[in-house]
């Protein structure tokens, strides 16, 4: 019953924000993002991408990565912890934690990303999802520093779904 209960606030929430979500599914996952979805594709010689994004008028933007890869990798936190040590997103990381979603290994890093000046201009929040020896899922969130999107993470990153 308790959980009934907490779908009914997470739908008055959103009601009441005008927040404007789009679930999107896929044979890898579902999750409920902040608006329409646009879907790319890139690849290089040992994986392949499929990016999941969208984007507000207020500059959040919400992605989920699938990467599949050519190769076995671990399935245990030192590959989620490779990929968040080899991931471009750059800046400086103001935490990280380590844990299991849905059974599935994964790392959690927040960053801030600066621009030429010193100054933050935005945060950045990345879950390295490893869900098979050759598949790992990404799910980030990046917004203006400006903004408090810390409620608006916790509803997209609870939202999904490994299928």
């Amino acid at each position: 019953m308790n959980k009934f209960f907490a779908v009914v606030a997470l739908m008055l929430a959103f009601a009441v924000s005008g927040f404007a979500q789009t679930t999107y599914t896929t044979s890898q996952f579902s999750a409920a993002f902040n608006g329409s979805v646009r879907v790319d594709t890139f690849s290089n010689p040992t994986n392949t991408n499929v990016r999941y994004q969208s984007t507000t008028p207020d500059g959040v933007t919400q992605a989920i990565t699938v990467r599949t890869v050519d190769h076995d990798i671990a399935v245990s936190t030192a590959s989620s912890d490779f990929y968040m040590s080899t991931d471009p997103t750059g800046g400086t990381v103001r935490g990280i934690s380590r844990g299991t979603y849905q059974g599935h290994p994964y790392t959690y890093a927040f960053h801030d990303k600066v621009n030429e000046a010193g100054v933050v201009e935005y945060s950045v929040r990345v879950r390295y999802i490893i869900v098979s020896s050759r598949e790992v899922i990404f799910i980030e969130q990046v917004a203006p520093e400006t903004l408090d999107d810390q409620q608006e993470w916790f509803r997209f990153e609870a939202s999904l779904g490994i299928n």
